[in-house]
């Protein structure tokens, strides 16, 4: 004997309680989904403010050691060599290379251009100081020398050319005249005893005179310091100039920097504790010219 089922003979679901069930099953999804959103969204924040306290932490500790140097940059003396403090500046690890800078693929497009114009910065200032440093040591005994050559100009303020202008007006006119060298000697201002006339002195020999006016003609001591031509005082001048400049430039662009990375975790993380100076950096060979 065989027996037949009927599945059919069933009771039917309704379909509201169908429909119930479609609706709580889309329900689910949108709120699964939202949630697996939400999740991802926060593991992308957390990430991004990690990411920002690291930068931050190496740009701080970066600009720790560029505060510290700051300063005795803007105090070189262009017309003062200074070589221990120059090779003191050359080794200050200030530049902000790739490797300490970290991951900023997830920070907005202004930080990461603030923080690539402060590496870029900070490099070039590190290379203008390291080739300084070694332009500086290579010229240094042509640079001792103009400064001793200058130390009777730089004590005196008033020079000037004396000249035989008897002799000038005599020949001044003749077809081949050629007037007679002078020579240069300090001026300590006109003789009081004397109306018309001037006291000079030799630099080289220190012989003081009293010569007419008329056979005087002042210069700008600027026209006769070593340091106004092309020689080894003048490149240290123009190098120190352009030191300048770049720390000028770098000092404006750390506040900036700096901002936005703390930018990027202020809605969700606090800033780390500023990074203390870093120690003596160790001295690195100055790049082949």
């Amino acid at each position: 004997m065989s027996v037949e089922l009927d599945f059919d003979t069933g009771p039917a679901l309704p379909g509201r309680v169908i429909a119930l069930g479609v609706i709580a099953l889309l329900i689910g999804l949108v709120f699964g989904y939202a949630a697996s959103q939400a999740m991802f969204t926060n593991q992308l924040d957390s990430k991004r403010i990690d990411d920002a306290q690291a930068v931050h932490k190496a740009v701080k500790e970066k600009v720790a050691v560029f505060d510290g140097i700051k300063d005795d940059i803007f105090k070189l003396n262009p017309n003062q060599p200074d070589f221990e403090q120059v090779k003191k500046l050359a080794a200050a690890e200030i530049e902000l290379g790739g490797v300490s800078i970290g991951d900023t693929t997830l920070f907005d497009p202004v930080a990461i251009d603030n923080i690539t114009s402060y590496a870029a910065d900070s490099q070039a200032l590190r290379r203008a100081l390291r080739d300084h440093d070694r332009l500086t040591r290579k010229d240094k005994e042509e640079i001792e020398e103009l400064m001793k050559e200058n130390a009777v100009l730089e004590k005196n303020n008033y020079f000037g050319v004396q000249f035989d202008y008897r002799y000038a007006l005599k020949n001044g006119g003749d077809e081949n005249y050629i007037p007679r060298p002078g020579r240069l000697v300090i001026s300590h201002g006109a003789d009081k005893e004397e109306k018309g006339k001037v006291k000079v002195e030799d630099p080289a020999s220190g012989k003081e005179a009293t010569i007419e006016i008329q056979g005087f003609i002042p210069i700008d001591k600027s026209q006769i310091l070593k340091s106004s031509g092309g020689n080894a005082l003048t490149r240290y001048g123009y190098r120190v100039k352009e030191l300048k400049f770049r720390t000028e430039k770098l000092a404006k662009q750390t506040e900036t920097t700096v901002t936005s990375l703390e930018n990027l975790f202020s809605d969700g993380g606090s800033a780390p504790a500023a990074a203390p100076a870093e120690a003596a950096p160790k001295e690195e060979a100055a790049p082949a010219e």
